[in-house]
């Protein structure tokens, strides 16, 4: 009966090692540095990550939102990424709810291509994370602008040479640069600011003819 007991006792040991041992590894790979995801995976997209161990990834060369909603289903062991870039893409025309999968992003740069629409939620996943989003010299004229008040962190929204027909009304408490220059509304509203009271500064050189008082004032 002895040898019984300390058979059990050797037992609990043991699994308890195994349990301890399995807790240390997933608290270590939770601290271990962002690695790239596989490239064959991404590809075309590019990831890189710098000596800070700030992981980018630059899609620059997608040829379609199919192929851009594929990069990121794929296998990819750390989403939160520093900065996504997208220059001088001439394929994607409307970035779209989900294409950019569980990915977050704390810079979003896609400028100097041929979009024209931001779907809502396209970037909800950077909510918590985003403090700039550049999506300058474009032909955006659909942006999810009342969802700006859910991106807690963004301090930068650069919308210049797009293709915005309306002023729009921007509700946030981070903001403080905001570009719409040569856009093409003609006229702000008497209210248009009042939103980003914490605002230092706002672009907007474009044809400017009147300032318009809110309907029922």
């Amino acid at each position: 009966m002895a040898g019984l007991h300390r058979l059990l006792a050797l037992l609990a040991l043991a699994l308890g090692t195994v349990a301890v041992s399995v807790a240390d590894k997933t608290k270590d790979a939770d601290l271990r540095s962002p690695t790239c995801p596989d490239p064959q995976d991404i590809s075309p997209c590019v990831c890189t990550v710098d000596v800070q161990h700030n992981m980018d990834i630059d899609c620059s060369q997608v040829e379609s939102e199919d192929q851009l909603a594929q990069v990121f289903s794929s296998n990819i062991p750390f989403p939160k990424f520093n900065k996504l870039v997208i220059e001088g893409n001439p394929h994607l025309t409307v970035l779209r709810n989900g294409d950019l999968g569980p990915a977050s992003f704390q810079i979003i740069e896609m400028t100097s291509g041929v979009l024209e629409e931001v779907q809502d939620g396209a970037l909800s996943m950077s909510y918590s994370t985003a403090t700039r989003i550049d999506l300058q010299v474009n032909r955006l004229s659909k942006f999810p602008f009342h969802e700006i008040p859910s991106f807690t962190a963004l301090t930068t929204l650069w919308l210049n040479l797009n293709s915005l027909s309306e002023f729009p009304l921007i509700t946030s408490d981070s903001l403080t640069d905001i570009g719409l220059s040569v856009n093409f509304f003609g006229d702000i509203p008497l209210n248009g600011f009042q939103g980003v009271k914490n605002v230092n500064s706002i672009g907007c050189n474009n044809d400017i003819t009147t300032i318009v008082p809110e309907e029922g004032v």
